[in-house]
């Protein structure tokens, strides 16, 4: 969100949205998917904010919100729940609108008194993925409001950015150009990983050495 300063009407026009990539004003995203989003910021600390007062509420609380797979490899995402079950809960994860990704091992977490804080990983792989397309994680347990999870899955062609060679470099860092994709890439490190925004293709992804 953005707010004018100094009592100046910079800005004069008023989107009674909070920022949120899955609602359009004017038809243009209010706000993009793992940054800009405070819709997705209220609703994970909603239990939290709770948390200050005497009634709690439990909640599904992932360390990611959107997944990037390509086909042949799998991804991780950790779940934990916000506060202290009463009795022992399940949290179910499920797909949706996909048939080519698949849980590896177990679909499903169990979280009692002494792990509830402690997140718990679910892997999912991606298989004969023969054309680029969207799918969905849903997290969900009995009782506590579910949790869903874009997913982008990606053919094995649609590759990381691992060879450097026919990149320039330009003086305004960290702004680079591949010839052989015909794009412009933008890095930033996160955490312990550093990651690319694709112009071309309007997304974020993890760097590959």
């Amino acid at each position: 969100m953005s707010y004018d300063d100094d009592f100046v009407d910079t800005y004069p026009t008023t989107i009674p949205y909070f920022s949120n990539p899955a609602v359009e004003f004017s038809s243009l995203n209010t706000g993009n998917l793992n940054s800009e989003d405070n819709a997705q910021v209220i609703r994970r600390t909603a239990s939290y904010v709770s948390g200050f007062r005497t009634s709690r509420v439990q909640g599904i609380f992932p360390n990611a919100f959107g997944l990037s797979i390509h086909s042949g490899s799998t991804s991780k995402i950790r779940v934990n729940l916000l506060t202290d079950p009463s009795t022992a809960l399940v949290v179910s994860g499920s797909i949706e609108h996909s048939h080519d990704l698949s849980f590896v091992r177990s679909s499903s977490i169990k979280f009692d008194s002494t792990n509830w804080n402690t997140p718990g990983a679910l892997e999912i792989s991606a298989s004969s993925v023969d054309q680029n397309h969207s799918a969905q994680l849903v997290l969900s347990a009995p009782g506590v409001e579910s949790c869903y999870i874009p997913i982008k899955v990606m053919t094995s062609s649609d590759t990381k950015y691992k060879n450097p060679k026919d990149w320039m470099w330009y003086d305004k860092y960290p702004w680079v150009y591949s010839n052989r994709e015909k794009d412009w890439l933008y890095f930033y490190p996160s955490g312990n990983k550093l990651i690319y925004y694709s112009v071309k293709n309007s997304e974020w992804n993890e760097f590959a050495n």
